[in-house]
C-alpha cells in the first residue's frame, strides 16, 4: 500500500480529466503497481503511460471495439476483477485519488461524514430505497449509503469522474450523469434524497442558481411521499430578498418541511458558513395544521483540531437523540428544539421562533453593575458630560414596586411600535475628542474610543448587528464604525427606562442572534418585546423607572458603605 500511496502522490498534477481518462488512470495504476520500481519513477512516466496508444488499443479490443461511453459495465468488471483491487482498502484508495484531483480545488467543500450519516438515519435509507443526489460532487454521500440503487448528477466533469470511479470501486448499482440536475427527468423517481447544492451563486438575473431553486427542482422530481435532506446556508431560509422569499414560500404549496436543524458554522474544512439541514416530505402541501420541528445543534459535541471539526462520542449520542426526536420515538432531554407552525413572515430557523420573555432580577442587577462601572470610569477620565440626563420621570409618591416582575401586567410590544429603527452611519475614527466611537464590543458600554465629531444624536438604544445583538444605552451623541442599529424612542425615555429595556433586549438577543444570524434592522423591525403595561394598556414607564432606580439606590449604598472603610 505504501507504494500505491506514493504513486498517487506522484500524479497530483493531473487535473480536469475526462471520465474516459479516469478509467485509463485506474488501469494504469493497476499495471504500474505491478511494475512499480521499474516503470513509475516520476510524473512523466505516468503521463506517458496514459497517452500510450497501446493501452487504449488494448482496452478497445477487450471491449469488442466499441466506444468507452457505451461500455461502462464491461469496464467495471475489468477493473473490479483485478487482483490488486482486493488487496487494498477501497475507501483509502478513493481518498488518495481524490487528493490528486482536488489538490487545487479550493472552491470545493465536502460534506462531513457525521452529517452524511445523520441524514442517512433521518431518511432511514435501506436497500429498498432509490437515493438521489442532484449535486453529487465526488460521490462521498451516495456511495457509502445502504440504498439499493443510487442516482447521482454532477455538472463538473472532473468531479463526475471521481464519483464514477468511486461507484466502480464500491460495485454500486448507480446511474450517474454528467449534466445539470435541472435538465434531467426520471422514469423511476427516487424516494430519498440528500442535496448539498452550490452556495451563493444565485442572483436576480440568475434565480435558478439560488439554493432554494435547487430545493424546489429537486423535490418536484421525486416520488410523492418521499423525503429529502437539504443542506443549505441558513440564509437561504431567511426573509431577505423578495424573490428568494417567494420561492421559499412557493415550496410550501407542494411540500412540507418536517424538520430544520441549525448546524455549527465550522463544519466545513474550507469554509466558515452557518448551515442547516432542512428535511422535507415530498408532495405533501404545508397546511394551517402542519408543524415543523426546529432544532438548534450549534453545539454538536465535535472537537476542533486545527482546521478540522471532528465528531466525538457525544456527537453520535446527540445524533441518536435527534433521530429519535424527529421520528417521535422519545422526548427531548438533550437537544434544544421547538415544534412550531412555520409562517410566511418569519425566518425558518430555530432562533426566529424563540419566545421572548422577561429577565430575572439578577440580570437587571448585572446591567446596572456594568453601567455603573462604565459611569465611574468615565467620571475619572473627566467625561461627566456623557451623563447629561435630558429627561427624568416624576414618580408619584407611594408608587408600589414589585421586585418579582412576573407579578405585574406584561404586554408583547412590537419593537417598531415603540422605536424608529435606523442604521447608524458608518464612519472612520478621527482625532481624539469628546464623542464616543461605537463598535461591536460588549465592553465599556460599546465605546471603542472617542473622536472629534458625531454622526448620530444621543438619547437612543443601540444594538450591534455583527455578532449577537448586544444592546446599550447611548445618552450622548456618537459616531460608529458600522454594524450598529439605533432604536430611537417614540416616547420620552429616561436613563432608567432605557436600561430596563436594554436588559430585556440583551436577555432575548443573546439566545437568538449570533454571527450567522445577525440582529439586522429588518429582523429588529419584526421583533416583539415583553414590557410592563399599565391599566390603560400603555407602556408603564413609571414602573420601569422606579424598578431601576431602586437597584441604583441599593448599589450606591453598597459603594458608600465600603468607601467609609477606605483610608487614603
Amino acid at each position: 500500500m505504501d507504494n500505491l500511496k506514493e504513486l498517487c502522490r506522484k500524479i497530483k498534477n493531473i487535473l480536469h480529466m475526462s471520465p474516459e481518462n479516469t478509467l485509463l488512470l485506474i488501469l494504469t495504476l493497476q499495471y504500474s503497481y505491478k511494475k512499480f520500481d521499474k516503470i513509475v519513477n516520476n510524473i512523466d512516466n505516468i503521463l506517458q503511460i496514459i497517452e500510450d496508444r497501446n493501452v487504449k488499443q488494448n482496452l478497445l479490443i477487450l471491449l469488442n471495439n466499441e466506444t468507452l461511453n457505451e461500455n461502462w459495465k464491461k469496464i467495471n468488471l475489468l477493473i473490479i476483477n483485478a487482483d490488486w483491487i482486493n488487496d487494498y482498502d477501497i475507501e483509502d484508495l478513493y481518498y488518495y485519488l481524490c487528493e490528486i484531483y482536488m489538490l487545487n480545488r479550493k472552491d470545493m467543500v465536502i460534506t462531513p461524514s457525521y452529517i452524511r450519516d445523520l441524514c442517512f438515519r433521518i431518511l432511514d435509507v435501506s436497500a429498498n430505497d432509490i437515493l438521489y443526489d442532484p449535486c453529487m460532487g465526488i460521490g462521498n454521500i451516495l456511495m457509502p449509503s445502504t440504498a439499493g440503487k443510487v442516482i447521482g448528477i454532477e455538472q463538473d466533469p472532473t468531479l463526475y469522474s471521481i464519483a464514477y470511479m468511486y461507484s466502480m470501486l464500491t460495485c454500486k448499482n448507480a446511474d450517474l450523469f454528467c449534466n445539470d440536475c435541472r435538465d434531467i427527468d426520471f422514469l423511476i423517481k427516487p424516494n430519498k434524497c440528500i442535496l448539498n447544492p452550490p452556495y451563493t451563486l444565485g442572483t436576480l438575473d440568475d434565480q435558478n442558481n439560488y439554493e432554494l431553486s435547487f430545493i424546489r427542482y429537486t423535490l418536484d422530481k421525486m416520488a410523492g411521499g418521499g423525503m429529502a435532506c437539504c443542506i443549505v446556508p441558513q440564509s437561504a431560509l431567511h426573509i431577505n430578498k423578495k424573490v428568494k422569499t417567494s420561492i421559499r414560500n412557493a415550496i410550501l404549496d407542494h411540500h412540507s418541511p418536517e424538520c430544520i436543524i441549525s448546524l455549527p458554522n465550522n463544519i466545513y474544512h474550507n469554509a466558515i458558513i452557518s448551515t442547516c439541514i432542512a428535511v422535507f416530505r415530498v408532495g405533501v402541501p404545508y397546511t394551517d395544521e402542519s408543524t415543523t420541528l426546529l432544532i438548534n445543534w450549534e453545539n454538536d459535541g465535535c472537537t476542533d483540531f486545527g482546521n478540522y471539526h471532528r465528531p466525538s462520542d457525544t456527537t453520535y449520542s446527540m445524533i441518536d437523540e435527534i433521530v429519535n426526536l424527529i421520528h417521535q420515538k422519545s422526548s427531548n432531554d438533550v437537544i434544544n428544539s421547538n415544534r412550531v407552525h412555520l409562517t410566511y413572515d418569519k425566518d425558518w430557523i430555530y432562533y426566529s421562533y424563540i419566545n421572548n420573555d422577561i429577565p430575572k432580577y439578577e440580570e437587571f442587577y448585572g446591567t446596572l453593575s456594568n453601567y455603573m462601572i462604565f459611569t465611574y470610569k468615565s467620571l475619572l477620565k473627566n467625561r461627566d458630560y456623557l451623563f447629561a440626563q435630558k429627561h427624568v420621570l416624576n414618580i408619584s409618591s407611594g408608587y408600589k414596586i414589585e421586585k418579582n416582575i412576573n407579578n405585574v401586567c406584561l404586554k408583547k410590544w412590537k419593537l417598531n411600535e415603540l422605536f424608529e429603527i435606523k442604521s447608524a452611519k458608518r464612519s472612520k475614527i478621527s482625532n481624539d475628542g469628546p464623542y464616543p466611537y461605537l463598535s461591536s464590543t460588549a465592553q465599556n458600554n460599546g465605546h471603542r474610543s472617542y473622536t472629534d465629531f458625531y454622526t448620530e444624536e444621543g438619547g437612543c438604544i443601540t444594538v450591534e448587528s455583527a455578532i449577537n445583538g448586544y444592546a446599550t444605552y447611548q445618552e450622548y451623541s456618537f459616531s460608529a464604525m458600522g454594524h450598529i442599529e439605533m432604536l430611537i424612542p417614540k416616547f420620552k425615555m429616561s436613563r432608567c427606562c432605557a436600561l430596563f429595556i436594554v436588559t430585556v433586549l440583551n436577555h432575548n438577543n443573546q439566545k437568538k442572534y449570533n454571527y450567522g444570524y445577525k440582529a439586522s434592522r429588518s429582523r429588529l423591525e419584526q421583533e416583539y418585546i415583553l414590557l410592563p403595561t399599565n391599566d390603560k394598556q400603555e407602556l408603564d414607564l413609571e414602573y420601569m423607572e422606579q424598578y431601576i432606580s431602586q437597584i441604583y439606590t441599593k448599589m450606591e449604598h453598597i459603594i458608600e458603605n465600603h468607601m467609609l472603610h477606605i483610608t487614603v
